[in-house]
C-alpha cells in the first residue's frame, strides 16, 4: 500500500512552504491524491526523484534501531546543557563517564534526571582531561558558535585560540578518544563563506583525526516533531581510520502521521533526543566494528580516576533475541583458534586472557564432571557486562564445590536450548558456547564467589591462578 504524504508533511521535509508543495501537485509537477480522510496530498513512491523522500522510502531504520553496544563504550560530554545530546547518546548505549557544563541550573537538571551520572559543573577552561587520556571512546558536545579569528594563517588549532571549539579540541587532544563529535547550528557551514569550517577542518587534522564530510541533519526526519537542522561533525582518530573503518550516517525514518502540530499532541516533549539517540546507534555500530576486529575493553577506572566519583556502570540483562536478531545462529560472536596441541601445564597457558566461570546446574553436571562436555549454554538472561569479544576460556561451576576444569571457548553464538533439550521451544534463544577442555586446573574443586547474579564472574587466568 502506497505511503501517503501530505502538503505539509512534504513541504516539512523539503525545507519549503506549504505554498511551494500545494503548487506541485496543483500545477502536475507531483501526482496530486485525496486520502480517504479527504485530505489531500501525495504518495511517496511517486516522489522518488527528492533527495528526502527517497533515503525515507530506503531506510533501514527497523535495523538499525536494535544496534546495540558488544561492550560498555565510555563517553565524555561536553557544553552538556540539559542533557538533549547526552541522553540521547546515553540510550543508545554510550556510558558517560564525565559531563561538564558551565550553567547551574542546567547542572542541577541534569543531576535531577540522571543522579548516578558524573556531572562536573564549572568553565572548561578549567577542566583537566589528562587523567582520562587513553581511557575514553568517545567524546562529544555542542560547542558554542563563537566568532572565529582568522589572524593566523594555518588556519588550524591557533585560529580557533579563543573560541570554545578550541576547548573541544583540547579535551580532543588531551583525552585521545578514538572517535569525537561535534555539532552546531545549520550557519555554520557557510559562516565567513565557508572558511570557518576550513579552520575547522585543518585543527581537527592537526589533531590526528579524519573528519567524515560533515552533513546537516534535519530533526524532522528522525522522530522528532521540530524542522531544527543540526551540523554534524565525526572525525575518527588516524590510526582507526586508516584500518578501513567507516562512520556510516543513521538512516531516516518517517517522524508519524500528521503536520507537525500534531505530531507535538502525539509525542509530547520527550523526543528531541531522538535524533542524538539515531546518531548514537550509528557510532555504536561504528565501535562495534572497531571491537571486532581490534578487541579492546576501555581502561577507564571508576576509583580515583579524577577527583570526581565516576559511577560503575549499571548491570543490565542482554536481550538475547535481539542478539539472535543481530548474530543469527550460524554467524559467530567470538571464534578463536585452538591449537592443536593440548596444553600439558600451566606455564603453557595464556594468564591474560578473560575467563568466563558459569554455574552449571545438576541436571546438565554429567559432561563436565567427566570433562567431556563441549557446549555450555546460558539460561534465559546473560548480563550485558561481559565482553563477548575478549571471551577465551571458560570454566564450569559445580554448585557446592566451585571450579576444577579450564575449557577454551572456540565459537560464541546465538542459539537455541532446543538445540540441546530436544522438548524446548525452539524460539529459546541462548547463548551458546563451544568449548574444548584444556587441563585440569586444580587437584580438587576451588570455591569461588559467583558475582554477577550469584552465576557468572568475568574475570582473567590469572585472578584464577592466583587462588
Amino acid at each position: 500500500m502506497p505511503t501517503f504524504l501530505s502538503a505539509t508533511n512534504l513541504a516539512d521535509l523539503t525545507g519549503t512552504s506549504l505554498a511551494t508543495a500545494q503548487k506541485w501537485g496543483d500545477n502536475g509537477i507531483y501526482p496530486y491524491h485525496t486520502n480517504e480522510n479527504g485530505k489531500k496530498g501525495f504518495y511517496m513512491e511517486e516522489l522518488t526523484d527528492i533527495e528526502a523522500v527517497s533515503k525515507m522510502l530506503k531506510t533501514k531504520w527497523d535495523e538499525e534501531f536494535h544496534i546495540a553496544p558488544l561492550r560498555d563504550f565510555t563517553s565524555v560530554e561536553l557544553f552538556a546543557g540539559a542533557g538533549g545530546l547526552a541522553l540521547g547518546m546515553h540510550l543508545a548505549g554510550f556510558r558517560h563517564v564525565l559531563l561538564n557544563e558551565i550553567d547551574p541550573m542546567a547542572c542541577q537538571t541534569l543531576r535531577r534526571n540522571h543522579p548516578e551520572w558524573n556531572v562536573l559543573e564549572g568553565d572548561i577552561h578549567q577542566v583537566d582531561f589528562t587523567p582520562l587520556q587513553g581511557k575514553v571512546d568517545f567524546l562529544s558536545g555542542g560547542f558554542p558558535c563563537q566568532a572565529f579569528s582568522y589572524a593566523g594563517k594555518k588556519g588550524g588549532l591557533n585560529d580557533t585560540r579563543g573560541t570554545l571549539f578550541f576547548e573541544l579540541a583540547r579535551a580532543v587532544r588531551e583525552i585521545q578518544p578514538k572517535v569525537f563529535m561535534g555539532e552546531n547550528v545549520k550557519g555554520l557551514l557557510s559562516h565567513d563563506d565557508g572558511r570557518t569550517l576550513d579552520v575547522i577542518r585543518n585543527a581537527i587534522k592537526e589533531l590526528g583525526y579524519t573528519l567524515v564530510e560533515p552533513r546537516v541533519l534535519k530533526a524532522i526526519m528522525y522522530q522528532v516533531p521540530q524542522k531544527r537542522e543540526r551540523l554534524i561533525l565525526i572525525a575518527i582518530r588516524n590510526d582507526i581510520y586508516e584500518q578501513g573503518f567507516r562512520f556510516r550516517w543513521p538512516d531516516p525514518y518517517l517522524e508519524f502521521e500528521g503536520n507537525i502540530s500534531d505530531q507535538y499532541k502525539q509525542i509530547g516533549n520527550a523526543v528531541p533526543v531522538n535524533l542524538a539517540f539515531a546518531i548514537g546507534r550509528s557510532l555504536i555500530r561504528l565501535f562495534n566494528d572497531i571491537d571486532a576486529q581490534n578487541p579492546e575493553e576501555s581502561q577507564f577506572e571508576d576509583a580515583n580516576t579524577t577527583a570526581h566519583e565516576m559511577l560503575p556502570p549499571k548491570l543490565f540483562e542482554l536481550d538475547l533475541f535481539d542478539m539472535h536478531e543481530r548474530y543469527p545462529k550460524d554467524i559467530n560472536i567470538v571464534k578463536n583458534p585452538l591449537s592443536r596441541k593440548k596444553c600439558k601445564d600451566t606455564n603453557s597457558l595464556d594468564d591474560s586472557k578473560n575467563v568466563l566461570v558459569c554455574l552449571v546446574p545438576d541436571k546438565y553436571i554429567i559432561p563436565y564432571i567427566t570433562q567431556n562436555a563441549r557446549a555450555y549454554f546460558s539460561g534465559k538472561k546473560f548480563p550485558s557486562t561481559v565482553k563477548l569479544n575478549k571471551l577465551y576460556y571458560f570454566m564450569p561451576y559445580t554448585k557446592g564445590k566451585g571450579i576444577r576444569d579450564l575449557y577454551q571457548i572456540k565459537v560464541a553464538r546465538v542459539g537455541t536450548k532446543h538445540e540441546f533439550v530436544e522438548n524446548a521451544d525452539e524460539n529459546d534463544f541462548r547463548l551458546v558456547f563451544e568449548i574444548q577442555f584444556v587441563k585440569q586446573l586444580f587437584d580438587d574443586y576451588k570455591p569461588i564467589k559467583l558475582t554477577i547474579w550469584r552465576t557468572f564472574t568475568d574475570t582473567n587466568l590469572r585472578a584464577i591462578l592466583a587462588m
